[in-house]
């Protein structure tokens, strides 16, 4: 079930299959993008926020929506 909810077994996840995928350097192939985890954010913004304006930042932001190529 959640193979199929996240979508795990689209070809662009075979790369990260094996070898293990932590650690490595993202990169975009054929405008497909691998290992985008790697790339933090800086959430310094959010430190001096209550949960509400953080809960509200985000929610106009696409920061937590699936990402889809």
């Amino acid at each position: 079930a959640i193979a199929q909810s996240l979508a795990l077994r689209e070809p662009k996840y075979q790369v990260s299959a094996a070898y293990c995928h932590f650690g490595r350097m993202p990169e975009t192939k054929n405008g497909i993008k691998y290992f985008e985890w790697e790339n933090a954010k800086d959430l310094k913004k959010y430190a001096k926020m209550s949960s509400k304006q953080v809960s509200a930042s985000l929610g106009d932001s696409n920061y937590l929506a699936k990402w889809v190529d």
